[in-house]
């Protein structure tokens, strides 16, 4: 298990490999090499070496169906990513959170690496597992309420960009997708606090649903206005969205 000890180091890696370890060896969790380095920053190089000493980039994690691609949209190395996506990973594989690279890659707001996976065929509107689903999910007071997650309800929680969100619906995300909460993207928009009112403008110019309300019964502009007289709030106010609830004084 050397190799996978010294899978961040390019020259260790080298090394290693011209002595004879096995670039496809797996830990008792079914990690590889490749995927322990995929993980890590600036892996590309690692990476690289790996693939071309005959890594193989399709293997599926048995522990948490951690894929080399899923590591590499973890890490956010968009270099790795390409490497993987034309060596054959899969852009379609899911953790066992439920989650695609193209969520990881949005998570991120990486425009680029997000682009690379449309056009490699990732589905858009792909839906992590329910909540529950993932070890540690469970506490005192019940499941964890997170689950449910497609590509553009993960950018917007996370504040795009803007290039990001319009890339996923260009891509024929759903603008109305729901969370495990029943949180539209809209929702999602306005409920994060380090949001971007022209995602805001965009949801509502590609007809986000103004009226919906979550499981609670309350509509986007009831959690805009969670934060206040917030320019999320003008932007809805402005294109007519209702509100469930009186607002607070």
């Amino acid at each position: 298990f050397a190799l996978m000890w010294a899978a961040t180091d390019r020259a260790k890696v080298a090394l290693l490999v011209e002595k004879g370890a096995d670039v496809n060896a797996t830990s008792e969790l079914g990690h590889t090499p490749l995927m322990l380095a995929a993980m890590s920053d600036n892996s590309s190089a690692v990476v690289r070496l790996l693939l071309e000493r005959g890594a193989d980039p399709k293997p599926v994690a048995k522990a948490d169906k951690l894929t080399a691609l899923i590591a590499a949209s973890r890490g956010n190395d968009l270099e790795s990513i390409r490497l993987l996506t034309a060596a054959g990973g899969d852009v379609n594989a899911a953790d066992l959170a439920g989650a695609t690279p193209l969520m990881y890659a949005s998570s991120h707001g990486n425009f680029a690496a997000v682009t690379l996976l449309l056009a490699r065929g990732a589905n858009v509107n792909a839906v992590s597992a329910p909540p529950g689903a993932v070890p540690g999910s469970h506490v005192k007071n019940g499941i964890i309420q997170i689950g449910r997650l497609t590509p553009l309800l993960v950018a917007a929680a996370n504040g795009g960009p803007v290039e990001v969100v319009n890339a996923l619906i260009a891509a024929g995300a759903d603008v109305n997708a729901r969370d495990a909460r029943g949180l539209t993207v809209l929702m999602t928009a306005v409920a994060t606090d380090h949001g971007d009112p022209a995602i805001v403008r965009t949801l509502v110019a590609k007809k986000a649903d103004l009226t919906a309300t979550d499981v609670n019964g309350e509509t986007a502009l009831d959690w805009a206005r969670k934060a206040g007289n917030t320019p999320d709030a003008a932007i809805l106010k402005r294109a007519g969205a209702p509100a469930a609830k009186p607002a607070a004084i």
